[in-house]
């Protein structure tokens, strides 16, 4: 009975993933194209997904426990470990898969991260290239009250 339970809350966390993986997906072409809103969309889906990966995730720690008659805490590992060939096929399998589509949403994160990097940068030489530094505005007063003086002119013209 738990086994059962162990496969259906490790067969759910392989299908938040999946749906993980997707949105990660949908949000780097979201991403090349600029959209704010539908960027903020993408993010909404996906915390509602983690918290859902959380709750199924603590789940299949207490299903776990409970096989293994434990109230530490206790891998998937320990439990494969446990139990007959046929279900250690099965469980071994839903594991392989679910680290399958872990790596290709680290994956697909570095790449939608580098390119929030990139967006960011784009953003900050665009402002700096509309603002200029106010320096450059100013233009510079000599030091001495004459100007003549520095420039070796003199205020009377001496040839004529």
């Amino acid at each position: 009975m738990q086994i059962e339970m162990i496969n259906a809350s490790l067969s759910d966390l392989l299908s938040f993933h999946e749906n993980l993986l997707k949105l990660s997906f949908e949000k780097k072409e979201v991403l090349i194209k600029g959209d704010t809103d539908q960027l903020r969309t993408i993010t909404g889906k996906e915390q509602k997904l983690i918290k859902a990966i959380q709750k199924k995730d603590h789940e299949l720690q207490l299903n776990c426990n409970g096989f293994l008659g434990s109230e530490q805490k206790q891998t998937l590992n320990d439990v494969i470990n446990k139990v007959d060939d046929q279900t250690k096929d099965v469980l071994i399998e839903i594991k392989q898969q679910l680290e399958e589509v872990l790596s290709l949403i680290r994956t697909q994160n570095d790449t939608n991260q580098q390119l929030i990097k990139q967006s960011l940068q784009f953003i900050e030489i665009s402002i700096d290239l509309l603002n200029p530094d106010i320096d450059s505005y100013n233009y510079n007063r000599s030091e001495s009250k004459n100007p003549y003086e520095k420039e070796g002119y003199s205020i009377f013209e001496s040839k004529i």
